[in-house]
């Protein structure tokens, strides 16, 4: 009896271990519902010291494959198109600030970097690389250009939310901050954003879920 008590033990141990086994495998990749893509950030934030400019921001771009394979570092895509609604930016502090994107910096890689939490709820980090922008009418008439290579998580409808069903969102991460190469009388900014990828060119949501 003991015998066989020890082998049922063992069996459903094995079992237990399989099923782990081929449930991580299955959540080895993240599956898009569409490859290209539009993000709407209104706004995107720039906030250098006590001065806050809020642009409404959009990029565009293309992942390489409806299928991304969970390797630190993979180039999963591009930013082809990036602008800034420049005219209608805002400045908390009552200036004129105002922000651009530098146009011949694109495009802008995507390359992913891993992922936020435990499976199944969790949340994707990528980086885009070298984004560019040029910021106006600083203090003391300064034009500052900031490039960047900043982290973004792709998350659910909410934080946290169960990434296998969810309609995607681009959240550029908090307190990310870079400094200006162009002068040393830059100040040190960051920024901060949230806007739904859609498939370009409409409001359909894309959806990512972990295959």
């Amino acid at each position: 009896m003991r015998l066989y008590t020890k082998l049922f033990v063992g069996t459903l141990a094995a079992t237990a271990l399989s099923a782990s086994l081929v449930a991580s495998a299955s959540a080895g990749r993240i599956f898009l519902s569409n490859r290209n893509f539009r993000t709407v950030y209104a706004p995107l934030q720039f906030a250098a010291e006590s001065q806050t400019i809020s642009c409404n921001a959009t990029m565009e771009g293309t992942f390489h494959s409806s299928t991304i394979v969970k390797v630190v570092g993979s180039l999963i895509g591009y930013v082809n198109r990036a602008t800034v609604d420049t005219p209608n930016c805002s400045d908390n502090s009552g200036g004129s600030a105002r922000a651009l994107i530098q146009q011949a910096s694109l495009p802008w890689h995507i390359q992913y970097v891993g992922f936020i939490g435990t499976l199944p709820s969790v949340r994707i980090r990528d980086q885009i690389i070298n984004a560019s922008f040029r910021v106006l009418g600083l203090p003391f008439g300064l034009v500052c250009e900031y490039r960047v290579s900043a982290f973004y998580i792709i998350e659910g409808p909410a934080a946290g939310s169960n990434m296998n069903t969810g309609n995607a969102f681009a959240r550029a991460e908090e307190l990310q901050g870079f400094a200006s190469p162009s002068s040393f009388l830059c100040p040190n900014s960051r920024f901060t954003g949230r806007g739904a990828i859609t498939l370009t060119g409409t409001t359909t949501a894309i959806t990512v879920r972990l295959i």
